[in-house]
């Protein structure tokens, strides 16, 4: 299966309109599958005196979480025109919503194909129940949660009426950057052992191994931030992937796809061009005569593969020789 990636735009765009299109731009270029955005609207997402997270105020200072979410999300109607550039540039819009309003403006307004489910929204059950009737795809980030709290979320999304089909589960870890002792990238495998849906990673670390093994290990959904400019203001930029790295990014997993292959051992055709001079025939060790027994000592197995594989040496081996035989030739049954 072909992995979805998605370039993580988040508020990387600073509120600024031609950053936005920039971004577009550069994530499709760079071959990732849809560009995400956040949806919100501040006042109804944090109450005023909500303090910054310490990778935000790292970061980006400000006074509260409020004051630097105004300052960097788009209002509502900006998103119209996002989408309908990207579907002029041919790359899927996607954007996560952090209050109803939010969620109601984005399945009403831009009817995406998918509905991405922040790590900070998935016990928000309003916000959750705004899906009843979405015949999209829903994926679910789950960064500090416990598989309580995406069963909980599960469970919500399945008595509205969203079929398990239908739901990604992102292993996501909230910490920008996330260190390579956090990431816990196995996790993919137990929360598809638990859950059996389609599983994925949202990346948080710095660089693209993270992304790469995450892939490798059966992820068919990466997400990764992306900045056109790491030296911009914001709390996401300095952790984000430059242009040239989240196209280094897709590049490797596009090949990883390619190594990992279909699961199903057999040979390729390229190696069967191979296996008549690297596979063993049962030949003669030296002269025999005609009714001479064949023993360890007068047959041997030699490349290539011609006369009685090797495979039929028990059926052989102390049998009486029907012909005479040069030394190297084929032994016949």
């Amino acid at each position: 299966m072909t992995t979805f990636i998605i370039a993580e735009a988040g508020i990387n765009h600073n509120a600024n309109y031609d950053i936005a299109l920039k971004l577009i731009d550069n994530a499709k270029l760079c071959g990732a599958n849809a560009i995400k955005f956040q949806t919100a609207i501040p006042e109804e997402v944090m109450i005023k005196s909500a303090k910054q997270s310490p990778y935000q105020s790292k970061n980006f200072k400000s006074s509260s979480q409020l004051e630097m979410a105004k300052k960097l999300h788009f209002d509502h109607e900006i998103f119209i025109d996002l989408n309908k550039y990207c579907n002029r540039r041919n790359i899927e819009f996607i954007s996560s919503p952090f209050d109803t309003l939010s969620m109601d403006y984005l399945l009403k307004k831009i009817k995406p194909k998918k509905m991405k489910i922040p790590s900070g929204e998935i016990l928000n059950v309003p916000l959750l129940r705004k899906l009843k009737g979405y015949k999209g795809d829903v994926i679910i980030s789950t960064g500090m949660s416990t598989i309580n709290d995406i069963n909980f979320c599960m469970n919500v999304l399945q008595d509205i009426g969203i079929n398990k089909k239908r739901i990604s589960i992102l292993h996501c870890h909230t910490d920008y950057p996330t260190k390579s002792s956090d990431a816990n990238i196995l996790a993919i495998k137990h929360i598809e052992k638990i859950f059996k849906t389609r599983v994925g990673y949202s990346d948080h670390t710095l660089g693209i191994n993270a992304s790469i093994i995450a892939v490798a290990l059966g992820a068919t959904i990466i997400e990764k931030h992306f900045t056109i400019d790491k030296s911009l203001p914001g709390p996401d930029q300095s952790s984000s992937l430059n242009i040239s790295e989240f196209r280094t990014m897709v590049e490797a997993i596009r090949d990883v796809e390619s190594l990992i292959g279909s699961g199903i051992k057999k040979p390729t055709k390229s190696e069967l061009l191979n296996e008549a001079q690297v596979k063993k025939s049962i030949v003669a060790a030296k002269d025999i005569n005609k009714g001479e027994r064949l023993t360890i000592k007068n047959i041997t197995t030699k490349r290539p593969m011609g006369g009685v594989s090797s495979k039929e040496w028990d059926s052989i081996i102390d049998s009486k020789s029907k012909y005479n035989y040069k030394k190297d030739d084929f032994i016949k049954k």
